[in-house]
């Protein structure tokens, strides 16, 4: 919210000495065009202008969730009309290819562990895993069927929501103990299919 606040206007001023009232939506967009881009010199002494639209974005959040507070606390103050809503804010330039995130290999989650366990932050390393290898996204829990179906009762079939790749999982060790007895006990369909929608909301 800074970077909006310290942004000097051709008057000289900051924006952030403004009067709530003179906050409208033209002067909060161009205001955000100006923070969009800035100059920087090359090796060579050339000015060369770059887009930093991450932190410009994250100064409009900032700054639009900063109006929606000072409007629930004094709303005879603050106008209800809030200019840094509905922007359009953008995550990438026009034109610019969608860069795909990058999937961490088992190595990389070993090693992640390592050092974490190394650091003292043993639950860290330990959520890493339990993400990695158990806890599923919304769109991959749909039919009882699919994860603990008639022919294998006692095991659930998990499938890894970034490369699609499926294991099961038993419930039961070899004495038939549950090992999620909490999560995972012998219930019947239906009262499988709701323990399941909550271990997967948890």
């Amino acid at each position: 919210m800074a970077l909006f606040a310290d942004h000097e206007l051709k008057d000289g001023t900051r924006a952030g000495s403004k009067q709530i009232s003179q906050f409208s939506k033209g002067f909060v967009d161009a205001i955000y065009a100006k923070l969009l881009v800035v100059e920087d010199k090359d090796e060579e002494g050339n000015i060369v202008k770059r887009e930093r639209r991450r932190f410009a974005n994250a100064a409009m959040t900032a700054c639009r969730r900063a109006w929606f507070v000072g409007q629930r606390a004094q709303e005879k103050l603050v106008p209800a009309i809030n200019p840094f809503s509905r922007m359009g804010l953008k995550a990438r330039s026009p034109n610019q290819p969608v860069r795909e995130t990058p999937t961490a290999s088992w190595d990389e989650l070993i090693a992640f562990r390592a050092a974490a366990k190394k650091l003292g932050y043993t639950s860290v390393a330990t959520a890493a895993l339990v993400a990695w290898e158990w806890l599923q996204r919304e769109e991959h829990v749909f039919e009882i069927a699919h994860y603990r179906p008639k022919e294998r009762p006692n095991s659930v079939k998990i499938v890894h929501p970034k490369n699609g790749e499926e294991a099961w999982w038993p419930l039961f060790d070899e004495a038939g103990e549950p090992l999620f007895p909490v999560r995972w006990p012998r219930l019947s369909e239906q009262q499988f299919r709701v323990d399941k929608w909550s271990f997967c909301q948890s």
